[in-house]
Protein backbone atom coordinates (compact mmCIF):
# COMPACT_ATOMS: atom_id res chain seq x y z
CA UNK A 1 0.00 0.00 0.00
CA UNK A 2 1.39 3.72 -0.49
CA UNK A 3 2.23 4.96 2.59
CA UNK A 4 1.77 8.12 1.49
CA UNK A 5 -2.33 7.99 0.73
CA UNK A 6 -4.32 9.81 3.34
CA UNK A 7 -8.10 9.29 3.25
CA UNK A 8 -10.07 12.09 3.29
CA UNK A 9 -12.36 12.15 6.50
CA UNK A 10 -15.13 14.43 6.88
CA UNK A 11 -14.64 17.60 8.98
CA UNK A 12 -17.51 19.10 11.51
CA UNK A 13 -17.96 22.56 10.86
CA UNK A 14 -15.85 24.70 13.04
CA UNK A 15 -18.16 27.42 14.01
CA UNK A 16 -20.48 25.34 16.60
CA UNK A 17 -23.32 28.28 16.75
CA UNK A 18 -25.79 26.70 14.56
CA UNK A 19 -25.36 22.97 15.97
CA UNK A 20 -28.29 22.86 17.58
CA UNK A 21 -30.12 23.67 14.31
CA UNK A 22 -29.58 19.75 13.33
CA UNK A 23 -32.27 17.49 13.72
CA UNK A 24 -31.24 13.86 15.21
CA UNK A 25 -33.84 11.27 16.13
CA UNK A 26 -33.05 9.43 18.93
CA UNK A 27 -33.88 5.94 17.91
CA UNK A 28 -31.62 6.59 14.97
CA UNK A 29 -28.78 7.67 16.63
CA UNK A 30 -29.15 4.87 18.40
CA UNK A 31 -29.02 2.40 15.64
CA UNK A 32 -25.81 4.10 14.86
CA UNK A 33 -24.14 3.84 18.11
CA UNK A 34 -25.11 0.76 18.75
CA UNK A 35 -23.04 -0.35 15.02
CA UNK A 36 -20.32 1.37 16.15
CA UNK A 37 -19.60 -0.02 19.92
CA UNK A 38 -20.82 -3.44 19.36
CA UNK A 39 -17.72 -3.49 16.23
CA UNK A 40 -15.05 -2.01 18.92
CA UNK A 41 -15.37 -4.69 21.46
CA UNK A 42 -13.02 -7.25 22.21
CA UNK A 43 -15.36 -9.92 22.23
CA UNK A 44 -17.22 -9.32 19.08
CA UNK A 45 -18.96 -10.96 16.35
CA UNK A 46 -21.39 -8.65 14.77
CA UNK A 47 -21.97 -7.82 11.45
CA UNK A 48 -19.65 -5.01 9.92
CA UNK A 49 -22.03 -3.47 7.81
CA UNK A 50 -25.03 -1.95 8.91
CA UNK A 51 -27.31 -0.86 6.07
CA UNK A 52 -29.79 1.94 6.67
CA UNK A 53 -33.00 2.03 4.36
CA UNK A 54 -35.68 4.72 4.05
CA UNK A 55 -37.05 6.95 1.47
CA UNK A 56 -35.43 9.48 0.37
CA UNK A 57 -35.41 13.37 1.66
CA UNK A 58 -35.62 11.87 5.24
CA UNK A 59 -32.59 12.64 6.57
CA UNK A 60 -30.37 9.64 6.66
CA UNK A 61 -27.65 10.77 5.54
CA UNK A 62 -27.55 14.66 8.03
CA UNK A 63 -28.29 11.87 10.94
CA UNK A 64 -25.55 9.37 10.26
CA UNK A 65 -22.86 12.33 9.62
CA UNK A 66 -23.78 14.27 12.68
CA UNK A 67 -24.51 11.56 15.00
CA UNK A 68 -20.75 10.84 14.18
CA UNK A 69 -19.24 14.16 14.84
CA UNK A 70 -21.48 14.51 17.67
CA UNK A 71 -19.62 11.48 19.24
CA UNK A 72 -15.98 11.71 17.88
CA UNK A 73 -16.59 9.25 15.63
CA UNK A 74 -14.39 9.88 12.69
CA UNK A 75 -16.46 9.36 9.20
CA UNK A 76 -14.64 8.49 5.67
CA UNK A 77 -17.35 9.27 3.39
CA UNK A 78 -18.28 7.44 -0.31
CA UNK A 79 -20.89 8.72 -2.96
CA UNK A 80 -22.09 5.56 -4.95
CA UNK A 81 -20.17 7.48 -8.54
CA UNK A 82 -17.30 6.63 -6.78
CA UNK A 83 -17.15 3.32 -6.44
CA UNK A 84 -17.54 3.00 -10.34
CA UNK A 85 -15.14 3.48 -13.31
CA UNK A 86 -14.06 1.62 -16.18
CA UNK A 87 -10.91 0.27 -15.68
CA UNK A 88 -10.64 -3.38 -13.76
CA UNK A 89 -10.25 -2.51 -9.56
CA UNK A 90 -11.63 0.89 -10.27
CA UNK A 91 -14.35 1.15 -7.92
CA UNK A 92 -12.21 -0.28 -5.12
CA UNK A 93 -8.77 1.12 -5.44
CA UNK A 94 -9.88 3.95 -2.87
CA UNK A 95 -12.04 2.20 -0.70
CA UNK A 96 -9.67 -0.58 -0.10
CA UNK A 97 -6.21 2.23 0.51
CA UNK A 98 -8.80 3.69 2.86
CA UNK A 99 -10.03 0.26 4.86
CA UNK A 100 -6.49 -0.53 5.06
CA UNK A 101 -5.31 3.05 5.98
CA UNK A 102 -7.48 3.01 9.19
CA UNK A 103 -6.83 -0.95 9.72
CA UNK A 104 -3.14 0.11 9.89
CA UNK A 105 -3.49 3.50 12.08
CA UNK A 106 -6.60 2.01 14.22
CA UNK A 107 -6.28 2.57 18.43
CA UNK A 108 -8.64 1.72 20.65
CA UNK A 109 -9.48 5.08 21.67
CA UNK A 110 -10.08 6.13 18.36
CA UNK A 111 -13.58 5.27 16.60
CA UNK A 112 -13.93 5.66 12.59
CA UNK A 113 -16.67 4.28 10.19
CA UNK A 114 -16.74 4.21 6.66
CA UNK A 115 -20.12 5.32 4.84
CA UNK A 116 -21.41 5.03 1.26
CA UNK A 117 -24.15 7.07 0.56
CA UNK A 118 -27.04 5.81 -2.33
CA UNK A 119 -25.77 2.87 -2.52
CA UNK A 120 -28.79 1.18 -4.29
CA UNK A 121 -27.42 3.57 -7.00
CA UNK A 122 -23.75 2.12 -6.63
CA UNK A 123 -22.65 -0.63 -9.20
CA UNK A 124 -22.46 -3.43 -6.53
CA UNK A 125 -26.82 -2.79 -7.22
CA UNK A 126 -28.40 -6.03 -9.22
CA UNK A 127 -31.06 -3.15 -10.38
CA UNK A 128 -31.03 -3.72 -13.83
CA UNK A 129 -31.21 0.15 -14.57
CA UNK A 130 -27.62 0.34 -12.75
CA UNK A 131 -24.96 0.12 -15.45
CA UNK A 132 -22.39 -2.44 -14.77
CA UNK A 133 -18.80 -3.06 -15.60
CA UNK A 134 -16.09 -5.42 -14.51
CA UNK A 135 -16.33 -3.53 -11.34
CA UNK A 136 -19.11 -4.81 -10.33
CA UNK A 137 -18.78 -8.10 -9.13
CA UNK A 138 -14.91 -7.28 -7.90
CA UNK A 139 -16.91 -4.47 -5.63
CA UNK A 140 -19.43 -7.27 -4.25
CA UNK A 141 -16.70 -9.96 -3.85
CA UNK A 142 -14.59 -7.20 -1.88
CA UNK A 143 -17.11 -6.31 0.49
CA UNK A 144 -17.87 -9.94 0.90
CA UNK A 145 -14.51 -10.36 2.02
CA UNK A 146 -14.13 -8.22 4.26
CA UNK A 147 -17.68 -9.09 5.92
CA UNK A 148 -16.10 -12.73 6.03
CA UNK A 149 -13.03 -12.11 7.32
CA UNK A 150 -13.34 -9.63 9.91
CA UNK A 151 -16.35 -12.64 11.26
CA UNK A 152 -13.47 -14.77 11.34
CA UNK A 153 -11.33 -12.67 13.37
CA UNK A 154 -13.04 -11.13 16.66
CA UNK A 155 -12.12 -8.07 17.93
CA UNK A 156 -12.55 -4.04 17.33
CA UNK A 157 -13.20 -3.55 13.24
CA UNK A 158 -13.57 -0.35 11.15
CA UNK A 159 -17.53 -0.63 10.73
CA UNK A 160 -19.55 0.39 7.08
CA UNK A 161 -22.76 1.88 7.01
CA UNK A 162 -23.90 1.87 3.92
CA UNK A 163 -26.90 4.19 3.43
CA UNK A 164 -29.88 3.68 0.79
CA UNK A 165 -33.34 3.98 -0.58
CA UNK A 166 -33.45 0.10 -0.88
CA UNK A 167 -31.41 -2.86 -0.24
CA UNK A 168 -34.16 -5.09 -2.55
CA UNK A 169 -32.14 -5.25 -5.62
CA UNK A 170 -28.88 -6.00 -4.41
CA UNK A 171 -27.05 -9.29 -4.40
CA UNK A 172 -28.32 -11.75 -1.62
CA UNK A 173 -25.44 -12.73 -0.60
CA UNK A 174 -23.92 -9.73 0.72
CA UNK A 175 -27.44 -8.69 2.61
CA UNK A 176 -27.49 -12.02 4.50
CA UNK A 177 -27.09 -12.33 8.30
CA UNK A 178 -23.98 -12.17 9.44
CA UNK A 179 -22.92 -9.88 7.15
CA UNK A 180 -25.35 -7.02 6.99
CA UNK A 181 -27.58 -6.07 9.77
CA UNK A 182 -30.72 -3.66 8.21
CA UNK A 183 -31.90 -1.17 9.38
CA UNK A 184 -35.31 0.52 8.21
CA UNK A 185 -35.64 4.26 8.92
CA UNK A 186 -39.20 4.61 8.91
CA UNK A 187 -40.11 8.04 11.18
CA UNK A 188 -43.64 7.91 12.40
CA UNK A 189 -45.73 10.86 12.46
CA UNK A 190 -44.56 11.98 15.87
CA UNK A 191 -41.04 11.31 15.39
CA UNK A 192 -41.07 13.45 12.18
CA UNK A 193 -42.65 16.35 14.08
CA UNK A 194 -40.08 16.43 17.08
CA UNK A 195 -37.57 16.49 13.87
CA UNK A 196 -39.03 19.43 12.67
CA UNK A 197 -39.62 21.33 15.87
CA UNK A 198 -36.35 20.57 16.35
CA UNK A 199 -35.06 22.24 12.98
CA UNK A 200 -37.22 25.39 13.91
CA UNK A 201 -36.99 26.27 17.58
CA UNK A 202 -34.11 28.29 16.59
CA UNK A 203 -36.00 31.05 14.74
CA UNK A 204 -39.53 30.35 15.23
CA UNK A 205 -41.01 33.69 17.55
CA UNK A 206 -42.31 32.94 20.98
CA UNK A 207 -45.94 32.17 21.11
CA UNK A 208 -46.37 30.59 17.80
CA UNK A 209 -46.03 26.92 18.53
CA UNK A 210 -50.06 26.51 18.63
CA UNK A 211 -49.61 28.09 14.90
CA UNK A 212 -46.55 25.95 13.73
CA UNK A 213 -48.13 23.15 15.13
CA UNK A 214 -50.74 22.92 12.73
CA UNK A 215 -48.93 23.67 9.90
CA UNK A 216 -46.44 20.58 10.60
CA UNK A 217 -49.85 18.31 10.56
CA UNK A 218 -51.22 19.52 7.53
CA UNK A 219 -48.01 19.10 5.81
CA UNK A 220 -47.02 16.08 7.71
CA UNK A 221 -46.18 13.70 4.59
CA UNK A 222 -44.11 16.06 3.29
CA UNK A 223 -40.05 15.08 3.75
CA UNK A 224 -37.62 16.07 6.19
CA UNK A 225 -35.89 17.56 3.28
CA UNK A 226 -39.16 20.02 2.34
CA UNK A 227 -39.47 21.54 5.59
CA UNK A 228 -35.33 21.81 5.41
CA UNK A 229 -35.32 23.43 2.28
CA UNK A 230 -38.69 25.54 3.46
CA UNK A 231 -36.07 26.56 6.04
CA UNK A 232 -33.66 27.61 3.86
CA UNK A 233 -35.61 29.24 1.66
CA UNK A 234 -35.97 32.08 4.82
CA UNK A 235 -32.61 33.07 4.28
CA UNK A 236 -32.39 32.99 0.93
CA UNK A 237 -35.46 35.23 0.86
CA UNK A 238 -33.76 37.38 3.12
CA UNK A 239 -30.56 37.87 1.39
CA UNK A 240 -32.71 38.90 -2.06
CA UNK A 241 -34.55 40.91 -0.65
CA UNK A 242 -31.20 43.29 0.48
CA UNK A 243 -29.98 42.40 -3.34
CA UNK A 244 -33.02 44.11 -4.68
CA UNK A 245 -32.91 47.01 -2.49
CA UNK A 246 -29.02 47.66 -1.90
CA UNK A 247 -26.17 48.94 -4.72
CA UNK A 248 -22.93 47.26 -3.42
CA UNK A 249 -19.95 46.32 -5.09
CA UNK A 250 -17.41 44.04 -2.39
CA UNK A 251 -18.79 40.76 -2.16
CA UNK A 252 -17.40 39.79 1.11
CA UNK A 253 -18.84 42.92 2.76
CA UNK A 254 -22.29 41.75 1.90
CA UNK A 255 -21.35 38.18 3.09
CA UNK A 256 -19.91 39.22 6.22
CA UNK A 257 -23.03 41.71 6.69
CA UNK A 258 -25.03 38.31 6.92
CA UNK A 259 -22.55 36.38 8.67
CA UNK A 260 -22.83 38.75 11.62
CA UNK A 261 -26.78 39.35 11.03
CA UNK A 262 -28.24 38.76 14.33
CA UNK A 263 -31.46 37.43 12.91
CA UNK A 264 -29.55 34.87 11.35
CA UNK A 265 -28.24 33.62 14.32
CA UNK A 266 -29.36 33.56 18.51
CA UNK A 267 -32.71 35.09 17.42
CA UNK A 268 -36.26 33.37 16.90
CA UNK A 269 -37.23 36.16 14.47
CA UNK A 270 -39.65 34.16 12.05
CA UNK A 271 -43.77 34.39 12.11
CA UNK A 272 -45.60 30.93 10.61
CA UNK A 273 -47.29 33.05 8.17
CA UNK A 274 -43.80 33.78 6.23
CA UNK A 275 -43.10 30.03 6.55
CA UNK A 276 -46.64 28.90 5.48
CA UNK A 277 -45.83 31.04 2.34
CA UNK A 278 -42.66 30.16 1.05
CA UNK A 279 -43.51 26.60 1.62
CA UNK A 280 -46.45 27.65 -0.97
CA UNK A 281 -44.04 28.92 -3.08
CA UNK A 282 -41.54 26.06 -2.54
CA UNK A 283 -44.21 23.48 -3.49
CA UNK A 284 -45.83 25.59 -6.99
CA UNK A 285 -42.57 27.01 -8.11
CA UNK A 286 -39.30 25.30 -6.66
CA UNK A 287 -40.97 21.22 -6.85
CA UNK A 288 -39.80 19.34 -10.30
CA UNK A 289 -43.41 17.96 -10.43
CA UNK A 290 -42.36 14.91 -12.38
CA UNK A 291 -38.80 12.60 -12.73
CA UNK A 292 -38.73 9.73 -14.55
CA UNK A 293 -36.95 6.30 -13.77
CA UNK A 294 -33.81 5.93 -16.06
CA UNK A 295 -34.34 3.07 -18.63
CA UNK A 296 -31.61 2.38 -20.29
Amino acid sequence: MDITFKPKELKPIRDRQNANTIFLDKEFERKVLLHIITNSLKKNMSPCFLAIEGQMGEGKTVQTIYTCFKHGIHPYYFSSAQLSGNLERDSIKELEATYNYLLEHDREDNFSVIIIDDFHLSIASCDENVSKTVNSQILTDYLMSIADTTKATPGKKIPFILIANTFEHLYSPLTRDGRMKLFKWEPSNMQKRNLIYQMYRDILVEGSFDEFEEFVEDNINESLSFFGEVKNDIYMDMIEDYLREESFADLYEVTQKFNNDLRLYDKKFVEVGTIKKLAKIRKSEYRVQVVKERSI
